[in-house]
């Protein structure tokens, strides 16, 4: 079964119920892409997860629009061809409310650099809020300390 290299097998003929929800394809490390006329049925599907599919670069033409779900884990063509705006296959899943590519939203920037700016930002400001209340401290004792003098 490993040597497969399409999902289902073309030749076999073998179609998918059209009624499934919930499709896994996992640890194929010859498949190299999934048959249209498997998925062109599949009405129904919501959620598709592949994993450990190496050699799995793209997805076929029309993915069903019921889809609200897609993980892919371990399959560096696809995890490259499924780049947010910049990838081949991003047009077949963009309208996909869930997009996980490595257990992260293919949704959000590849290196979440504005929530670590965000994140130094806000200790920035917290360093800053605390010197300023030690400021503060350090003027009122100061301030008491000429009252007693006086």
């Amino acid at each position: 079964m490993s040597d497969l290299v399409s999902f289902p097998q073309d030749e076999m003929g073998m179609m998918l119920p059209t009624s499934l929800t919930d499709l896994s394809i996992g640890d194929f490390p010859n498949l190299e892409y999934l048959s249209i006329k498997a998925f062109q049925n599949l009405a129904s599907l919501e959620l598709l997860s592949v994993q450990n599919c190496p050699k799995l670069a793209s997805f076929p033409k029309n993915l069903p629009p019921s889809l609200l779900a897609l993980y892919i884990n371990n399959c560096p063509l696809l995890k490259q061809s499924c780049q947010k705006n910049k990838g081949e296959e991003w047009s077949k899943i963009a309208h996909i409310p869930c997009v996980e590519i490595d257990m992260r939203s293919a949704f959000k920037p590849e290196n979440d650099s504005e929530e670590d700016e965000m994140d130094s930002d806000e200790e920035d400001e917290m360093e800053s809020d605390e010197e300023e209340m030690d400021t503060e401290l350090g003027e009122e004792e100061t301030d008491s300390d000429s009252e007693e003098e006086e």
